[in-house]
């Protein structure tokens, strides 16, 4: 039986201009396509819908009835970055995630960041700039062992490592570790990312 999945896909950036004229126009179309052949190999019969809103330009959803995960992409800026627009959307992430709880979130790069930062920080998570500065070419992080645990128990091939492409500004998500489960750590002992069964 077939079950469309709606996401909400905020977009807090643009695409350089080599990938807007040859790939998409948008953050959000790229995920919107990859999302599409991701669900045609492991879940044939979900049918992603997306909607796509500009928060650099204050546009968020009028109501969340019918969507079913917020993904929010990665950004030139921080989450740790004195901008309005960025001080709004934390606040957006905080208030949705306690208001409602049955939403599920997604963040790439900027926006795995700013939802550590907005649902942790009352345990003293933060997001920091690294020390190192920009990170640039492709490095091997490895997977955490309880994440691919929990989703090899649900059926998904999860790598022991996985090679990622960097071309940013290294910053770190500090103190997160006893909230949720890394799920990549590179040999640097640093945190690529964090999960939350059921939440993000």
């Amino acid at each position: 039986m077939a079950r469309t999945l709606h996401i909400a896909i905020f977009n807090t950036d643009i695409p350089v201009p080599n990938v807007s004229t040859e790939r998409a126009s948008s953050y959000g179309q790229i995920f919107h396509e990859l999302l599409i052949a991701a669900a045609k190999r492991t879940s044939p019969q979900t049918i992603i819908k997306s909607t796509e809103y500009d928060t650099c330009k204050l546009e968020y959803p009028s109501t969340l009835s019918d969507v079913d995960l917020i993904l929010i992409t990665g950004s030139i800026n921080s989450a740790y970055d004195d901008i309005p627009w960025v001080h709004q959307l934390e606040q957006y992430i905080i208030d949705t995630y306690r208001d409602h709880p049955r939403l599920k979130w997604f963040g790439s790069c900027f926006g795995h960041q700013l939802i550590c930062q907005a649902l942790l920080k009352g345990y003293g998570v933060r997001v920091d700039a690294d020390a190192r500065g920009f990170e640039l070419g492709v490095k091997e992080m490895a997977m955490d062992s309880k994440f691919r645990s929990d989703f090899v128990k649900q059926g998904f091939e999860v790598p022991e490592k996985m090679r990622l492409q960097h071309g940013c500004a290294a910053e770190q998500l500090v103190g997160v570790g006893e909230y949720g489960v890394v799920f990549e750590s590179g040999d640097d002992g640093g945190w690529a990312g964090a999960y939350i069964p059921g939440a993000f």
